[in-house]
């Protein structure tokens, strides 16, 4: 007996100082020894739980250790005993806080396997969500039972990006634990939403259709973007990711409860970060939709009309006022015809389309200079021109204020054509890096390759477009160009040939 345990204190022991070695930046030769011998402590049937929860210790220590690409990741030749070993301690502990360790070991697991952990992805997703029930959703218990359940869900949240769309197959199941995180009559919420949040973007990104169980929880999203919580950030994301995936049926399911509180919202003072945010998922619904179905969603509340008022705004902060010009820009460009209808229905409201549409052309001359990048120039640029194409006395008189603004963007510099998208960008500049980058785009960025296809500003360059639309202007352009400056014109043909740079 004396030898037996003592034996067992020796092999804790040793498992405790594979995981300290795990801890270092090994290479793949002392890694692959890590794992065998990490691998013999857990097959040991004489064994005991407390010996080999010590090695599924150590076996999460090496969670910084990187694959060194294409090489494939030193885990794999023993990734099948790994996941039937804590499968199997996981049906065999009873202990909450043991039970914590192994899941959060299997995700260490999943995580270094990533797409050669599908073949076991139904097992997985049955033995989390049995050990979900165990667990029991009262938080009376204590609170590693909370942390547990956040184990779990996080847990998922890895396998959903490891296996991508197949993830599809399980969303019946997987779908309950967000439920249950974001439901705010279970008490446990407070503790699971932030992760129940992640785990439902996670979905949502690498789903290829807009399933039954994703369409279920459209009215939760609704409410929970109606209620303008500390989580309005990552729920105008899964809105976007959900729109992403079928615009049409998100909009006739919730489109109406959604103009409202984006209206509220807009309506409301924030910081920089929630109306970006929010001004995102409203250009997503202009990308992502047909015209006449925006048009008639901004008539359904005041959203276009926030937008127009705070697009001109002295009381908002300078680069709050530009945010929202951009928005009416992505408008414009998608669809001009829609931009001057929804205009036109202002005048419902009491307020004058002319005035409205001058406010907007002199706001664009007095921040084209605070406008922070040259694509967002460019856009406005482009929105000016698109303007042309159906001239009326307001776009005429200020002509020569979108001139110089052409002439202005045009000297930024060369546009750069990126043969992988087929768009154009400035070398000098980077794209803007997705706040939640850490959950993979997965499917989701198949989508965003495809409507950046059709971006009609991104597609092209600039003097293109200012060429293409002057000359749907007509003859009413023309003759208007033809009055101003001549020191303005030619600037701006010189530019447009390329004859003049910088």
């Amino acid at each position: 007996m004396f030898l037996f345990t003592s034996g067992a204190i020796l092999r804790r022991r040793i498992a405790w100082v594979l995981g300290q070695f795990a801890k270092q930046d090994l290479d793949r030769k002392l890694q692959s020894s890590v794992y065998v011998a990490l691998s013999c402590l857990l097959e040991n049937p004489s064994n005991d739980i407390a010996v080999k929860l010590a090695t599924c210790r150590a076996l999460k220590a090496t969670a910084n250790w990187e694959a060194v690409e294409p090489e494939p990741n030193t885990i794999l030749p023993h990734l099948e005993m790994f996941i039937k070993q804590i499968s199997v301690l996981l049906s065999s502990v009873e202990n909450l806080e043991s039970q914590k360790i192994l899941t959060e070991t299997l995700r260490l697991v999943i995580e270094k396997a990533r797409l050669n952990i599908t073949p076991y992805a139904l097992e997985l997703v049955n033995i989390l969500a049995c050990l979900w029930q165990q667990v029991g959703e009262s938080p009376s218990k204590n609170n590693i039972g909370n942390h547990l359940h956040n184990a779990i869900i996080v847990t998922i949240s890895a396998l959903v990006e490891a296996i991508g769309p197949s993830s599809q197959d399980y969303h019946p199941t997987i779908i309950v634990f967000v439920e249950h995180s974001i439901n705010p009559n279970n008490p446990s919420s407070i503790y699971l939403q932030e992760d129940g949040l992640i785990l439902w973007l996670a979905i949502a990104r690498q789903a290829e259709t807009l399933t039954p169980s994703l369409t279920k929880l459209l009215f939760a999203l609704a409410t929970l973007i109606g209620d303008a919580s500390d989580s309005l950030g990552i729920l105008l994301k899964i809105l976007q990711s959900y729109l992403l995936l079928d615009c049409q049926s998100v909009l006739s399911t919730i489109g109406c409860l959604l103009s409202k509180s984006f209206a509220q919202l807009m309506g409301m003072p924030m910081g920089l970060a929630p109306t970006k945010t929010i001004l995102q998922s409203v250009e997503c619904i202009v990308k992502c939709a047909n015209p006449s179905v925006w048009q008639a969603w901004f008539e359904e509340s005041d959203c276009f009309l926030q937008l127009m008022q705070r697009s001109t705004s002295t009381d908002d902060q300078v680069i709050l006022v530009v945010k929202h010009l951009l928005t009416i820009c992505r408008i414009i460009v998608t669809d001009v015809q829609s931009f001057f209808n929804s205009i036109g229905f202002l005048n419902r409201r009491g307020i004058s389309p002319t005035d409205v549409l001058s406010s907007f052309c002199h706001t664009c001359l007095d921040r084209i200079d605070n406008v922070g990048t040259a694509q967002e120039r460019k856009l406005i640029a482009a929105a000016l021109a698109c303007l042309v194409t159906l001239p009326n006395p307001i776009v005429i008189s200020n002509l020569d204020a979108f001139v110089s603004i052409w002439s202005s963007v045009l000297a930024e510099g060369d546009e750069i054509l990126n043969p992988k998208t087929n768009t154009y960008s400035y070398a000098h500049e980077t794209e803007e890096v997705d706040e939640y980058q850490f959950i993979e785009a997965g499917a989701e960025g198949k989508r965003l390759k495809e409507l950046l296809s059709q971006d009609p500003v991104r597609t092209n360059t600039l003097d293109r477009i200012i060429s293409e639309k002057i000359s749907l202007g007509g003859q009413p352009i023309l003759t208007a160009l033809n009055s101003l400056d001549n020191l303005l014109i030619n600037e701006l043909q010189q530019r447009l040939t390329g004859s003049l740079k910088g």
